[in-house]
């Protein structure tokens, strides 16, 4: 079947798809001949970014079968290919290298990678996963830090939350605090509606989690500016909202907004 798709990147994706069918059936050697024929394919490729992403896809599936080595080593190709892209698609290379090198554990590769990173946004959330694997308050710090420098945008937002729910994990309640509520700062000065009803959701379920009352006046306004939203805008920022009621045990609430969504698709998003 996937010898009859003419375009790379999409047999292999197919092959990778098979592969993994293979391996729920006990079919590992099968699965393996699969993605050694999808990596002879990546061979024939013209270098660029979707060769690039090829590469990365077969390495995933290597892992999948537990051929962590073999993965490593097209990643190590990878990494190679990356050094030859501009900086835009270099920076997108190196963002995913860094996630596949944390997944494998191999945190101090990904960090010199993720110094490498043009994106402040990927760049913060990535430094943030490696200061929680390694329990590094200083490193998270940093990760603060490269987060405070970007727009007043949900992305900045949503990098803080996550840094300040680790702080909540860690029982560093103080900085938890002082990250919410530079928060709530940032977010009243996100321009567009859709993004500040996103963000307050977000800020909410940290507030939640921090043990702060304000939780229920947050996510209150983020339902009211979601109501209020344009539909398309209102689809798109519905399932975050609701999935934040979720969490915090607003059910009733959560239901009510789910209803609302037509999108089968976005509403999916929502489990």
């Amino acid at each position: 079947m996937a010898s009859n798709i003419e375009a790379p990147s999409e047999r292999i994706y197919t092959m990778v798809k098979i592969s993994q069918l293979l391996k729920d059936v006990d079919g590992i050697e099968e699965a393996r001949k699969i993605l050694e024929e999808a990596e002879r394919i990546t061979d024939e490729m013209h270098d660029g970014i979707w060769r690039f992403i090829s590469i990365k896809t077969v390495a995933y599936a290597f892992v999948n079968i537990g051929e962590a080595d073999k993965a490593w080593s097209l990643i190590e190709h990878a990494k190679n290919m990356a050094e030859k892209f501009d900086e835009k698609d270099a920076s997108v290379a190196h963002t995913l290298i860094a996630q596949f090198m944390m997944e494998l554990g191999r945190l101090n590769e990904a960090m010199e990678l993720i110094n490498n990173i043009r994106e402040e946004y990927d760049r913060a959330w990535l430094l943030s996963d490696v200061a929680y694997m390694k329990r590094d308050i200083d490193l998270l710090k940093k990760a603060v830090k490269i987060a405070r420098k970007m727009e007043p945008r949900y992305e900045k937002v949503s990098v803080i939350t996550k840094i300040a729910s680790i702080m909540v994990e860690w029982k560093k309640k103080q900085e938890a605090d002082e990250l919410i509520n530079k928060c709530i700062k940032i977010s009243e000065d996100i321009e567009y509606e859709m993004e500040k009803a996103m963000a307050l959701a977000v800020i909410s379920h940290t507030m939640f989690e921090n043990g702060d009352e304000r939780y229920e006046d947050v996510i209150g306004k983020s339902i009211e500016m979601a109501k209020k939203l344009e539909d398309f805008e209102k689809e798109y920022a519905s399932p975050l909202i609701a999935r934040t009621l979720i969490e915090v045990g607003k059910f009733k609430e959560a239901m009510n907004l789910i209803n609302e969504i037509e999108n089968e698709e976005m509403r999916a998003e929502v489990y």
